[in-house]
């Protein structure tokens, strides 16, 4: 009640401030406003209850709240749009209070919630939307997109946050929304070519997305008050041309009203998702210009999925090498000219020319980078209204702008009235007393004019003022009026009502406190009668309890001595009947080994006779051969002889020995033979023997030249072909991806995440600069561009991967396939020119796989040539700048004249090529020599060779391997300490011996963890060169970041490995055997292990920790007392479940520590790591756990069954000890007779002492059984008597429940005559113990029962057996004996 009469009271003292303050700037107003806005704060109240909370409803009707207007111009945060004109360009612009939009605020949990004038009314958002529409959004056509787009966005994303804040849900809500939808429809096509800053595709979408799924719920709730909107089918139309991927889209559509379901608008969309889904890109396409201008903005999304499915279509359709023209591409596909379909085929890998794409589908490719989508002149040729008509949907309705609200008059004072606490703050001031012990209140500070200087002039105030001085001096005296009150009523009321207060208190006290104490007697005498009848059951129970187990145990003894019979006849019968088979088996082998033998020798001897039969025939088939070929040979050589001297007489023949007498016209009348002889043929005639002069026609002629002209056509399309071979782009996919796959098989099988495979190749020119002579010049440029021709594919788009001197040429994946190995291949060829600083550029040389280094052209076999040197610095700067593993396979292009050559082992000389070798740089190199002449182009670089080819290739596998580090973590964990541990303890629990000693089992888990840590955080790593710096700015593949073998990296991640580790546990010697001791040093240890974690992280490891220990405890009580019969036995050190402890601790471990990468974009994902294969697999276990893990050292360790023994011997002598001092306690007793009055008989007391001698002697008695069993076990099976631990049985007392059977008649006798016929029995001496007669007649036949029991005693019948055992195992050993006397015989007759 005070705290509501201090808020009230502060906030009518700020009323009134406010009433009378004047603001002299736009900062005054806004601090008087904000007084105002936490007044209104004070007197609301907040809604805390979801279940009564109502919706906010706004009373705003400006187009932007007051304050606000004020607070962005103080902040200088006014678009273009909104200020006042005239003062755009001044360092003070000014608010247009008609003009401004209030803006979106983001909300978070600190935010004020928003008072009623804060919130605009539906009239009013919807006047904001037609201002948006009619007045701004034709402005963005200007060339200002981004501002334009930023400034609808930011609006009209905070009227759907009104919209949402006060939950309107009517048709007018609806139609804001619809509006708002097709701004983002139509931003989605006419930005797209914009760039990231000014638009964003995907935030677009978001936003788009967000507006449809609101309309959905409005629509859905709107329909259950039976309310329809206009235009339903058109956004529904819009939410299926969002979601044309998604099959889901067709269950929904299908669940719509018949009336929106049968509309054209859905069956639009339909048909649009039928022809998108069955990958019919003429029928698309064809939708697209049938639909309307906002549909087809919608489906431009899809533009380049379709246009891609299309190519794909088109390869498989065509066969390779057919010409496509541009505007048949244009015409199917949508694109608006042969230059945007022509680049659109270079990017996917297509070869195209001026006009037509050649088709080729094994150029075809998948860049990694998307197509940048561009605006579609078929789209925006649909719109034929105002950008404001098309978001809106039909023709703008008529503006008219408000006067916006002002709560200053012209000369800055406050005149608001949305003071709407005011009224109910005064009624609570006047109706609630005020606390006197408050101070008064302080007035809020706010700036005030300062006072003009005095005049003479007469003071006049206005009837205003006058009111307000008045109003304040009538509230200053009800304050003062009230405080004298109640300090009166304090004096008159409230001392007397504390006088008579503290007279009831006593009277109530009294008889409150009596009535509790009678209460609390009551109690008291009941339960103790409940436990004295308690007392006397469990005595009862206890005395029948020991005669029923002295009978049982009696039966169990003979019986178990009949077994052991039984068992111990079959025994010996089984190992007679094993040592039959035994012998048997023996003398089978040997006879079957003698007989192998024997027929080994004969076959062996059969196949030599034959074999050495078979080898002689063909020796001599093998001579004979001989012979044949080398007559062959001679006869060539004689052939060959002859025909060159045949050939040799007729050339002396026929050359002429002088020069010849006769002129030219007697030579030819001699060579022309007479027609009229035989000599002349129909095609010519023979000059001599062996020449022959033809004739032919003209006809014949021209033939023959045509066909000379044919042939030269024809060579000169194959140069031509050969030349477009030469500068056609190489697939690298084919030629490098077969040869990866194949190298990468047994590594694709293990792990099928390395199905993907990335090659990059670095090209290296030399520098120009160093080209003196311009024949040089020209050389280069030319073999420059062809190399850029050979190695470039596709386009890219990435700005900051390319510069003058470091141009990328080619980044994309294509599908590998050989054989029934799949994946893909991710190719990156990047060219340098010269020596350029590789640091300007990160990453340049990162993750490269080959090196393609280019010499000057031409290239001379000088070693004095200077040019040498400069290579020769530039190829090892070039490969010391990057990391050096791997090893980079080197190609050598020299480009040499056609006239000259030059040897592999000079460039290996010139360029030392064996010492980077040697220094890790490079793995091989190969040669290529480009002969070329004046005119003539390179002939290409013969990449499918298989020997360059296979160098370009030979890096091989890196050997690393990328996983989480937790699944990594906790695999490792159970290959090499789960599973080994689980499995040591299986054996030791087989064999009888208990858990490992917890250190060693720590020891084995940090040896782990620490190979772990060293694997991931190896030196080595640093000198890894992967992963292609051009790939991880693509998130299509899995690829590791760039940091991922950083020092700080590595850093963070050495110290998360090392906060999984144990430390050791530590216990004293002393302590090994008391239970508690143990305990606490558990709970030490586990404080260890959580101290660095919150408490909440802790309770299901304390939990699990504190049931361990109790069943640890409850488990051994129940096993030793069911194994000894002693009850109530402590566990040890060495019974600890330690293995469960420790895993316990290192599930808590692993699954609390935070394996986040603190270097991730988002600081959210799991870490990832990468780590060599080898080296994780070469684990070594510790010393200390392989000696403990060997068989021979278990032997030497404390078995169960011994803890058992000694666990039972120490609680006997823990309870002997205990019985000794009673027994002198009790002998004491006597002397402080005339102290202590014993309420019991003297004959109570000795029947309690006989009955705790009795327990033990029955225990020590079961305790001696079970080593007696245990010994016999041992004989069953066979095992070695002098090696057995045989107990003394000599010295077993006899089966009694008394030591004699003197004792038992005393104690019996005393018993009876004290407690039956004594004469002292009476109330006041048994107390609470009274013993009726019944009970002691029950008593005295219970303890005589020992009386009854026949002979002969067990310990007799014990001793019996143990004789008969020795003489059965005496006639066993001589039976033994004899057994393998008749087995050596045996032997000995074979």
């Amino acid at each position: 009640m005070g705290l509501l009469l201090f808020n009230t009271s502060l906030a009518v003292g700020a009323i009134f401030s406010l009433k009378s303050s004047t603001a002299r700037n736009n900062s005054d107003k806004l601090q008087i406003l904000n007084l105002r806005d936490k007044v209104n704060r004070i007197g609301s109240k907040k809604q805390s209850d979801l279940a009564t909370a109502k919706a906010f409803v706004g009373t705003c009707t400006d187009m932007c709240p007051e304050k606000e207007r004020y607070d962005r111009e103080e902040k200088r945060r006014l678009h273009n749009y909104e200020i006042l004109q005239g003062t755009e360009g001044t360092g003070n612009p000014q608010v247009n209070h008609s003009l401004a939009v209030k803006e979106y605020s983001r909300s978070s949990a600190d935010q004020e919630e928003p008072l009623p004038y804060e919130l605009r009314t539906l009239p009013t958002l919807t006047l904001t939307v037609t201002y948006l529409l009619s007045q701004i959004a034709d402005r963005g056509e200007d060339g200002k997109w981004g501002d334009w787009f930023d400034f609808l966005w930011n609006r009209t994303r905070g009227i759907r946050k009104e919209i949402t804040q006060q939950q309107f849900c009517s048709t007018e809500s609806t139609a804001l929304l619809k509006k708002c939808v097709r701004f983002h429809i139509f931003c989605a096509e006419r930005l797209c070519e914009e760039d990231m800053h000014s638009f964003d595709d995907k935030i677009n979408n978001e936003n788009m997305t967000k507006c449809l799924q609101t309309l959905k719920e409005n629509y859905c709730d709107l329909e259950k008050k039976q309310v329809f909107c206009p235009n339903e089918a058109e956004m529904r139309c819009y939410m299926v041309l969002m979601n044309l991927n998604q099959g889901d889209i067709l269950r929904e559509t299908q669940q719509l009203r018949p009336e929106v379901r049968n509309t054209t608008f859905i069956n639009y969309a339909l048909q649009v998702y039928a022809a998108l889904n069955s990958n019919n890109y003429l029928r698309f396409f064809r939708l697209v210009r049938q639909g309307s201008f906002l549909c087809a903005c919608i489906t431009h999304r899809y533009f380049t999925q379709v246009r891609k499915k299309a190519l794909q279509i088109l390869l498989k359709a065509y066969r390779k090498g057919i010409q496509l023209p541009l505007d048949e591409l244009v015409r199917t596909l949508g694109f608006d000219d042969q230059n945007e379909a022509s680049h659109f085929c270079q990017f996917f890998g297509l070869t195209t020319d001026e006009s037509c794409v050649t088709l080729d589908k094994a150029m075809f490719i998948e860049p990694e980078e998307n197509w940048c989508s561009r605006r579609s002149a078929l789209i925006e040729q649909k719109r034929t209204t105002s950008i404001g008509e098309a978001i809106n949907g039909e023709p703008l309705p008529a503006l008219s702008l408000p006067q916006p609200e002002n709560s200053f008059d012209a000369s800055g004072k406050f005149v608001g009235q949305s003071l709407y606490f005011a009224d109910s703050s005064r009624k609570e001031a006047t109706s609630a007393p005020l606390v006197a012990d408050h101070a008064p209140l302080p007035t809020p500070v706010l700036p005030t004019p300062q006072p003009a200087p005095p005049r003479k002039a007469k003071v006049t105030f206005s009837p205003e003022e006058v009111k307000e001085e008045v109003g304040s001096l009538f509230w200053d005296v009800i304050d003062s009026m009230c405080l004298d009150i109640g300090q009166e009523v304090k004096r008159e009321v409230v001392e007397p009502l504390m006088d008579a207060s503290v007279s009831v208190y006593e009277s109530i006290t009294t008889e409150v406190v009596a009535e509790f104490v009678s209460t609390l007697a009551d109690s008291v005498t009941t339960l103790q009668k409940q436990q004295k009848a308690e007392r006397e059951a469990q005595a009862r129970n206890r005395v029948s309890a020991h005669v029923t187990s002295d009978i049982l145990r009696e039966v169990l003894d003979e019986e178990t001595l009949r077994s052991a019979q039984e068992e111990y006849r079959y025994k010996l019968f089984k190992l007679k009947r094993q040592r039959i088979e035994r012998c048997s088996t023996e003398v089978t082998e040997a006879i079957l080994n003698s007989s192998v033998l024997d027929m080994t020798l004969s076959l062996s001897e059969e196949f030599y006779q034959k074999d050495v039969v078979e080898r002689l025939e063909q020796l001599d088939d093998y001579e004979q051969c001989v012979k044949i070929n080398r007559t062959g040979r001679f006869f060539r050589i004689w052939k060959a002889q002859h025909a060159a001297r045949v050939k040799f007489k007729r050339s002396m023949l026929d050359f002429p020995s002088s020069s010849a007498m006769l002129d030219p016209t007697e030579q030819i009348e001699t060579l022309l033979p007479d027609p009229r002889t035989e000599d002349i043929e129909e095609d010519g005639f023979y000059v001599n023997q062996t020449t022959k002069l033809s004739v032919e026609s003209p006809i014949e002629f021209l033939k023959r030249q045509e066909a000379e002209e044919k042939a030269l056509t024809a060579h000169e399309i194959y140069r031509n072909r050969c030349q477009q071979k030469t500068w056609r782009p190489l697939d690298l996919g084919s030629l490098v991806g077969g040869q990866l796959m194949k190298q990468n098989k047994a590594i694709s099988k293990k792990d099928p995440h390395l199905s993907a495979l990335f090659w990059k190749l670095v090209i290296s020119l030399p520098d120009p600069d160093y080209i003196q002579s311009e024949i040089q010049g020209r050389s280069l440029r030319q073999l420059t561009k062809w190399l850029k021709a050979k190695f470039h594919r596709g386009s890219s788009h990435s700005t900051n991967l390319s510069s003058l001197q470091n141009e990328l040429l080619s980044l994309y994946s294509v599908p590998v396939s050989v054989n029934s190995l799949c994946g893909s291949l991710g190719v990156c060829v990047r060219l340098l020119e010269g020596n350029i600083t590789i640091g300007d550029v990160a990453g340049t040389l990162l993750g490269t796989s080959a090196l393609l280094f280019v010499l000057p052209p031409p290239i001379r076999e000088d070693p004095e040539w200077l040019i040498w040197e400069e290579e020769n610095r530039r190829l090892e700067e070039l490969l010391r700048r990057k990391p050096c593993s791997p090893a980079l396979p080197l190609v050598i292009v020299c480009p040499v004249p056609a006239n000259e050559r030059v040897e592999e082992h000079f460039v290996r000389r010139c360029l030392n090529i064996d010492d980077l070798i040697l220094g890790g740089l490079i793995s091989d190199m190969s040669l290529c020599v480009l002969p070329y002449g004046d005119e003539d182009l390179p002939e290409g670089i013969d990449v499918a060779n298989p020997e360059i080819s296979e160098k370009c290739i030979s890096m091989g596998d890196l050997g690393l391997r990328s996983r989480h580090l937790r699944p990594l973590v906790e695999d490792l964990l159970q290959e090499n300490f789960y599973s080994r541990v689980l499995y040591n303890l299986k054996q030791r629990k087989l064999n009888g011996y208990l858990h490992q000693d917890p250190n060693t089992i720590i020891s084995l888990y940090n040896a782990v963890v620490s190979h772990l840590m060293q694997v991931l955080t190896s030196p080595k790593l640093f000198d890894y060169s992967w992963p292609a710096s051009e790939f991880t700015h693509s998130k299509k593949h899995d690829l590791p970041p760039l940091y991922w073998n950083s020092d700080t990296h590595l850093e963070a991640l050495h110290g998360l490995l090392y906060d999984l580790r144990l430390p050791r546990f530590v216990y004293s010697k002393e302590e090994r055997y008391d239970w508690s001791a143990v305990c606490a040093g558990v709970w030490a240890y586990v404080q260890k292990i959580v101290q660095n974690f919150e408490p909440s992280q802790c309770l299901d490891l304390t939990s699990k920790i504190r049931v361990l220990l109790h069943r640890a405890q409850k488990d051994f009580e129940d096993v030793c007392d069911l194994r000894t019969g002693v009850s109530q036995c402590r566990p040890a050190y060495i019974n600890m479940p330690w293995t469960d402890l420790i895993m316990a601790c290192v599930d808590f471990k692993i699954s609390e520590v935070d394996f986040t990468d603190p270097d991730s974009e988002t600081a959210m994902e799991e870490m990832v790591v990468r780590y060599n294969k080898a080296d994780l697999a070469d684990f070594e276990f510790p010393q200390e756990w392989r000696h403990f893990e060997n068989d021979k050292d278990r032997e030497g360790t404390i078995s169960l069954e011994e803890t058992f023994q000694k666990a039972a011997a120490s609680q006997c002598s823990r309870r002997r000890n205990q019985r000794e001092t009673e027994d002198k306690s009790s002998k004491v007793k006597p002397k402080l007779k005339s102290v202590i009055l014993d309420p019991l008989p003297k004959s109570v007391h000795e029947a309690t002492r006989a009955s705790s001698r009795l327990s033990t002697a029955i225990e020590e008695e079961k305790l001696k059984s079970r080593n007696f069993e245990k010994y016999l076990q041992n004989l069953v099976n066979d095992s070695n008597p002098n090696e057995s631990n045989i107990p003394d049985i000599s010295g077993l007392p006899p089966w009694s429940v008394f030591e004699a059977e003197e004792d038992a008649e005393e104690i019996s006798r005393s018993f009876y005559k004290d407690s039956v016929f004594g004469p002292e029995v009476s109330v006041w001496r048994y107390g609470q113990y009274e013993l009726d007669r019944t009970q002691g007649y029950e008593l005295d036949r219970t303890l005589g029962l020992d009386r009854t029991m026949g002979q002969p005693r067990v310990s007799d019948k014990v001793i019996q057996l143990e004789e008969d055992l020795r003489t059965q195992r005496r006639a066993s050993d001589v039976y033994e004996l004899q057994l393998q006397r008749w087995i050596q015989e045996g032997e000995e007759g074979l």
